[in-house]
């Protein structure tokens, strides 16, 4: 007996479910986001990509997913949220789970990466007598 896999069959099979989502988390909240980097191809390119968040809580309450304390989302009367949206990514920049009071509660950093950083400055001559 043979079994044909597709490979998004065989990815949809490895998803954990929203169960075991919340068994993994351990921490009274959990923030998770794909992808934390965002890749440009040269330094100081701006970077427009989708981005992926979930979040988990252990208990009820409202809560807001904000980047640099702009709110992207708010949420009331769940244990767990999920954000998906194209935004554009700060150079460093902080994406943060707060409560209705603003106050970060868990938080990730998001970066900007480029595959060819800026030059470094020479600090001597390309030439030497010796």
């Amino acid at each position: 007996m043979a079994f044909n896999y597709t490979p998004l069959g065989l990815f949809l099979f490895l998803l954990p479910t929203s169960s075991q989502a919340t068994e993994l988390c351990e921490e009274a909240f959990c923030l998770s986001a794909t992808p934390e980097v965002c890749i440009v191809q040269r330094a100081g390119d701006r970077c427009e990509q989708e981005l992926r968040v979930h979040w988990i809580a252990t208990e009820i309450q409202p809560l807001c997913l904000s980047l640099q304390g702009e709110a992207l989302a708010c949420w009331s009367d769940v244990e767990t949220g999920s954000y998906q949206e194209k935004i554009d990514w700060p150079q460093h920049g902080e994406l943060a789970l707060t409560n209705a009071h603003g106050q970060p509660l868990i938080s990730l950093e998001l970066s900007i990466q480029s595959l060819r950083p800026r030059q470094r400055r020479r600090l001597g001559s390309p030439w030497s007598v010796f």
